[in-house]
């Protein structure tokens, strides 16, 4: 099986199931199907992929569950079926996309926020510096006794300046990180909530799991709570990795697939979908450069021969073959 003849099959299966899921009850359709089904074995290897990939696409967060509802139903049979983003059915298909992700676009919320593929800098008014990596948000409250800090989404670098009178702590869902005078990194994926040292002393504290005691890290240590158990894994790096993010290039050393995706994903419009579970779960160790984040996907599942099959600008599927 060549790339290209399953690049095909697998386009031509997602093409069949917007049809048939827009039109269950059409019997002369379902026919024509099950024609092209049985008419080739990688026509029904590549309609099981597409159903697996309808599934996840169909379970968008809540956030977003009302516009893809209406997607669903806006999307019609097309009088002739040549691809995806061919005739009618295409253009709704890309009309309904822009409508789901139009919230996405919009960015997070929060007193200092970035958009897609947007570092920036904000200069606190303790003189503090704080690095906003893109798709990130941050509420700031400093006051006589505290500084208090929320980062609501996304990852941020954090360059204190000491003030030992007023503790400068950062809630990062539910992990709560207390320093002064020193630089640290907090990365919060959809999983886990990543704190990296890079120079100074830093105290990390969970709301559940076994670090709601406290935990001091030092240069070059790192920790990931999962947001779900509040377990965690304790590793050291090098400093020089730290926040390399506003390079626009990140280090990744063993993580899944699905996390580095997800981290790629911030620095393109749109959404990326995994179809294949034994995909998503593989580890990966590299570099991976994010001024070009669709060549940053092709590398990441290019040692599993996997594949990127763009179906609009807004929607990337990472397969398997």
């Amino acid at each position: 099986m060549t790339g290209e003849s399953w690049d095909r099959a697998l386009e031509a299966a997602m093409d069949w199931a917007l049809r048939v899921n827009a039109a269950p009850g059409d019997q002369s359709l379902r026919r024509q199907f099950e024609e092209w089904r049985v008419a080739d074995p990688t026509h029904a290897k590549a309609w099981l992929r597409a159903q697996e990939t309808w599934g996840l696409i169909a379970h968008i967060p809540p956030a977003h569950a009302a516009e893809w509802s209406i997607a669903r139903r806006t999307i019609r049979r097309p009088g002739r079926r040549s691809g995806w983003l061919s005739g009618v059915g295409g253009l709704a298909l890309a009309v309904c996309l822009l409508l789901l992700f139009v919230p996405m676009l919009a960015g997070p919320r929060g007193d200092h926020t970035t958009a897609v593929a947007e570092i920036r800098d904000v200069t606190l008014d303790d003189g503090s510096v704080v690095s906003l990596a893109p798709r990130s948000a941050l509420n700031v409250r400093i006051g006589s006794t505290r500084r208090s800090l929320s980062l609501l989404e996304g990852e941020a670098f954090f360059e204190v300046a000491a003030d030992p009178g007023r503790p400068f702590v950062v809630n990062a869902a539910g992990v709560q990180v207390a320093a002064v005078g020193t630089a640290f990194d907090i990365r919060i994926s959809s999983a886990s909530v990543t704190v990296s040292v890079r120079n100074g002393l830093v105290d990390v504290q969970g709301d559940t799991g076994s670090i709601a005691s406290g935990m001091r890290l030092s240069p070059g240590d790192r920790v990931k709570v999962d947001r779900r158990t509040g377990q965690y894994e304790r590793g050291v790096t090098t400093v020089e990795e730290i926040a390399s993010w506003r390079a626009r290039r990140v280090f990744f050393d063993g993580a899944t697939v699905a996390e580095v995706a997800e981290e790629i994903g911030r620095y393109r419009s749109g959404w990326i979908v995994i179809d294949d579970r034994k995909l998503a779960a593989q580890r990966v160790t590299g570099l991976f450069m994010l001024d070009d984040a669709d060549r940053a996907l092709a590398a990441l599942v290019e040692p599993f021969d996997g594949r990127v099959l763009s179906i609009t600008p807004l929607l990337q599927i990472l397969s398997l073959p």
